[in-house]
């Protein structure tokens, strides 16, 4: 057996980095029904298929300029998910990108969980996360690094709701945070990602007519008052809420990708 020496191993890199845990999900491999875990196994795989390759491709623009297309890292393990995003490399996308680019990656980010938290929702599974920054190795499922450690700490002991906490390393470098309709902050001081905008809007963004993205929420909501009624009748109080609080800011939500408070 061969390993790699010291200085062939691979080094972390500063990365952005986003870790999701599916709620109610913990007797998915014992307690569910067949079709229901089959239903959810889909939903990883989804997930895991979502974007794959190079992590930027530079596009030369008319003005001479180049625009940057971000491909994240994917893994799923169980039922949790790490997605991450690398920073610009190369010293002239350095200077170009830096003031505005933990801005993008906080839209990116909402883009990337409003897309999961539809398809999670569909199956009647809400998610709640971390998303913070620093020294990580992410690739060909490999994750390793102290920034997975701090997105793992957010999702599990400050999260609580079905919300996605972002890390104070990454609010105190976003350049003009009253700008960025991506991020909403609660009444404990959190900051989280605005991923229900985000829902709303590239849905009705791509439906054929209004009725269609009528319909696509109408449907939602639907499945959460079912939920909420079903764990209600069955005594468990906390499930419950979690679903109320997910409703009030998905009603809140609307095409434009701004959240509109109703309480």
């Amino acid at each position: 057996m061969t390993g790699a020496t010291p200085h062939e191993a691979p080094a972390l890199e500063e990365r952005y980095v986003l870790f999701l845990d599916f709620l109610g999900t913990k007797a998915a491999a014992g307690g569910w029904p067949q079709h229901r875990v089959q239903q959810f196994l889909e939903l990883l795989i989804q997930i895991s298929q979502m974007q794959r390759g190079e992590d930027y491709i530079r596009h030369p623009q008319a003005d001479g300029g180049a625009a940057l297309v971000v491909r994240p890292e994917i893994s799923t393990f169980s039922d949790n998910v790490v997605i991450s995003w690398p920073v610009p490399r190369h010293a002239a996308d350095q200077i170009r990108w830096r003031r505005f680019w933990p801005q993008i990656m906080c839209d990116d980010c909402a883009a990337q969980v409003g897309a999961i938290a539809d398809m999670a929702l569909r199956i009647g599974l809400l998610l709640r996360g971390g998303f913070s920054f620093g020294p990580l190795y992410h690739r060909a499922g490999v994750v390793f690094g102290e920034a997975m450690g701090d997105a793992y700490l957010l999702e599990s002991k400050v999260a609580d709701t079905p919300r996605i906490v972002v890390s104070d390393r990454i609010i105190k470098n976003v350049a003009e945070i009253n700008y960025v309709h991506t991020l909403l902050q609660d009444g404990d001081g959190s900051w989280h990602l605005n991923y229900f905008g985000e829902m709303v809007r590239t849905v009705i963004g791509a439906a054929a007519t209004t009725q269609a993205a009528a319909a696509w929420k109408q449907a939602h909501l639907d499945r959460i008052d079912q939920e909420i009624e079903s764990l209600q009748l069955a005594g468990a109080v906390k499930p419950a809420a979690k679903w109320t609080w997910f409703k009030d800011r998905f009603l809140a939500s609307n095409a434009n990708n701004r959240y509109v408070p109703r309480f």
